[in-house]
Parts: C-alpha cells; structure tokens; sequence
C-alpha cells in the first residue's frame, strides 16, 4: 500500500474520531436535559429496569452492524 493510501486512510479515520467525539459531546448534552426533566418532575434518578435495558441493548447492537474481526469480543451467543 502506498504512503499516499495510508494518509488517505489515517485522514478518514481521524475526521471519523472527530465526528464520534460531536456524538459523544452532544450523547452528554441530552443527558443532561434529562437529567433537569427528573429533578423538575420529581422522577426516579436511577431506574435498575432501564439501566439493564441500556447496558444490554448495545452489545447486540453492536454484534448485529459490526462485520469485522475487532467486533467479535461484543458478540451476543
């Protein structure tokens, strides 16, 4: 591969670490909301039902898109 296909390559993953990082960022933002909508509402801070629905949900998320070798240790069996 040529040093011109790697810079190529390692562009596109570095601007796709900058479009995760706006993610994340924004993932924080709206958590936040939702955390000023339970205190205005009096709503239950943690919920254990919803916390497994969460912590469950992304390893099979992950299992069903990802196609890759790196994705194996998140398979769902």
């Amino acid at each position: 591969m040529s040093e011109d296909k790697l810079l190529t390559l390692r562009q596109r993953i570095e601007a796709i670490d900058v479009e995760i990082l706006g993610l994340l960022n924004l993932r924080a933002q709206i958590v936040q909301e939702v955390d000023h909508v339970k205190v205005q509402t009096n709503a239950p801070v943690f919920l254990p039902e919803r916390e497994h629905r969460c912590c469950s949900r992304l390893p099979r998320v992950i299992s069903a898109r990802c196609k890759t070798a790196m994705c194996r240790p998140f398979s769902v069996k």
